[in-house]
Parts: C-alpha cells; structure tokens; sequence
C-alpha cells in the first residue's frame, strides 16, 4: 500500500517539484531529505538520457522518504490517494534541490535533496484522511438507501399481492353467497316436491282404504301394493337394481326358452341367434352348452369347440360338454383326444357316454 502511495506521488507531482528547484533559504523546523543515486550507463544511453534517469528516480527515492514519514507520524495507514489529494499533499513541500552531479562517461551520480514543512503536511493528510471517512459514511448511506428502497419496492409488492388476495377472496364470498342463494331456493322446491309426494301419498293410501271397503276380493292385491310402497320407501335404489337384472335375466330366460323351441324344431341358425342374446344377457354355462349344440348342427365346429370351453370354465364338471366335445373332436379325425374327452364325461356319471364306451369296447 505504502509503495503504491509513494508510486502515486512520484506520477503526480514530478512535474510539480521541478518548480521547486530555485534555491532559497533553508528554515530550522522544515524536514530535509537527501538521497544519493548512481546509474550505470547502457550502451544506448547518453548523458543526457541518464541524467533524466537518474533526476525520475531519485525524485522517487525522496518521495518515499516523505511518505514514510507521513506513514510514521500522521498514523494513517492503508489508504489510496487520488490525483487531486496527491496535489494537495504536494502543496507541502518546500524545496527540492539538486545538490551535485557527476558524470564519468559510465555511471551518472545524483544527490538532490527535499524540504517539507512537516505541520503542513500532517495537517493535508489529516485532511485527505477526514475526506476518505466521509467519503465511507456517505457510501454507507447510499447502502442503507438503497436497502431502504429495495424493502420499500417490496412492501409495495406485498401490499398488491394483499390487495390481489382480498379482492379474490370477495369475489369467492360473493360466489359462495349466490351458490347458498340457489341452494336455498333448490331446498324450497324440493320441500314443495315433498310436500306433493306426500299429498299424493295420501291419496293412495285413502283410495286404498276406499277399495278395502268396496271389495273384499281385493284384499290380495291390496296387500300387495302395502307391501310395494313399503319397499319402494325403504330402498328405491335397490329397486331399481333389482329391476334392471330382472328384467335382464327374464330376457335372457326367454331367449334361451325361445332357442330350446328352436332347436327341437330344428331351425338351428335361429337358435344360435337366441342363444347369443341369453348369453348377453346372462353369461351361464347352461347358454354356451346349447349354444354350441345349434353351432354344430349348423355346421361351425369350431365355434362350438370355443362355447364348450367357456361353458366348462364357469362349470368344470359337465359332463354334457366333454361329451359333445369328444364327439366334436372325432368328428374332425382327432380321435385320440375325443376319447379321452368321452372318457372324461363317463367319469362324471354320463350315460351316453357310457353307453357309447361299452358300444365301442372301449
């Protein structure tokens, strides 16, 4: 640092100590430095280039003794001077005079001296010390300025975002308040629904009153609507459950019913289409097996072969299906496997199967 202000100085103020060559009378309380310095010349150099040489670099050795000084004295330390202070700190120098010069065709040798007024000097540099704290109190208030407003740009965007948040919130209450609005009306028309459910209620229950009255014969079917109105109050839902898987299972009864009738009058393809809608309706293992008895009488084996496989997956001891399905087989000349599909069913307790094993010696 010290080398640096010293650099500094001598930059500065070269110009400046040549100003101060005159000699003058010395005074008692003036500092005085003198320095000596030799340069050895090069093989370019000339008098005149080592003189001026030797006038910068001895300018730099007195301005260091004179920061070292200050250095010592003034306690201020660790510090950068600018031009402008540097300037200023010149203003105490008194004189700066060259006492000899040689020269002997190879080495120049300089002896100049310098004289400051030292009170003038520790007061600028008290001076440039007192700029630089000020100079740091003002860059701390810049800092805390510009914290100030950083926090104040962000209460301001806080505060928006309070703002944004309330406005969103009113705007949810007014919702919340129109939906209790329609809600309450929806609770005033189904209060008014229930009221009419309930008046009709009682007019059925008066009409039903009405005919135990007029007939006695009605009796039957009277209990029968208590007992309908009793169910359709306590469980509407399962009802209506009850009535879908009815009303699927009566299909697919009378389907199978219809393809039963189609089979013994032999109209097989109208028996596989019946067939077809019991299983829709009501996947069983009875509606695959009869459903591939109309396949093999119309001729399509192997769709008849795939029916007894799902029949025996929902019910694996038919006997009724390994039978047709070992006829099947031997049919399209597996006749291996047929028989032991035959086999298979006799096991089970088939008849035919049975009987056609002893026909076969089998």
């Amino acid at each position: 640092m010290i080398e640096n202000i010293y650099g500094r100085l001598a930059a500065a103020v070269a110009l400046t100590l040549l100003s101060f060559l005159l000699s003058g009378p010395v005074r008692a309380d003036l500092l005085s430095f003198e320095e000596v310095y030799r340069y050895d010349a090069g093989e370019a150099d000339s008098k005149l280039s080592c003189r001026a040489l030797s006038l910068l670099e001895v300018k730099k050795l007195l301005l260091e003794r004179l920061g070292t000084y200050i250095e010592s004295t003034s306690r201020v330390t660790d510090f950068q001077l600018s031009s402008d202070e540097v300037t200023t700190l010149s203003a105490g120098i008194v004189k700066t005079e060259i006492l000899s010069e040689q020269w002997d065709g190879r080495t120049y040798t300089l002896i100049a001296r310098l004289q400051a007024d030292p009170e003038e000097v520790n007061r600028l540099v008290a001076e440039i010390a007192g700029r630089d704290r000020k100079r740091q109190e003002l860059r701390q208030l810049e800092d805390l300025n510009r914290e100030g407003q950083e926090r104040i740009s962000q209460l301001r965007a806080e505060m928006t975002a309070i703002q944004g948040d309330k406005e969103r919130k009113q705007q949810e209450l007014r919702q919340l308040e129109e939906l209790n609005r329609d809600g309450q009306q929806r609770l005033d028309r189904l209060k008014e629904e229930m009221a009419a459910i309930q008046n009709d209620r009682d007019r059925k229950q008066e009409e039903l009153a009405q005919l135990e009255k007029l007939n006695q014969d009605g009796l039957e079917r009277l209990n029968q609507l208590k007992d309908q109105m009793v169910l359709i109050q306590n469980d509407m839902l399962t009802a209506n459950q009850d009535y879908r898987q009815a009303a699927r299972l009566l299909a697919s009864w009378g389907a199978y019913e219809q393809g039963l009738k189609e089979m013994r009058e032999k109209r097989f393809a109208e028996a596989v289409a019946s067939f077809s809608l019991a299983v829709e309706g009501h996947p069983s293992a009875d509606s695959y097996l009869w459903r591939s008895k109309a396949f093999r009488k119309a001729g399509d084996s192997r769709r008849a072969l795939d029916d007894l496989e799902q029949a025996l997956r929902l019910d694996p001891k038919i006997a009724e299906a390994y039978f047709l399905r070992g006829q099947i087989l031997r049919e399209g000349g597996e006749k291996k496997q047929g028989l032991a599909e035959i086999r298979k069913a006799a096991s089970l307790g088939h008849g035919k199967a049975r009987l056609w094993l002893k026909a076969k010696g089998k």
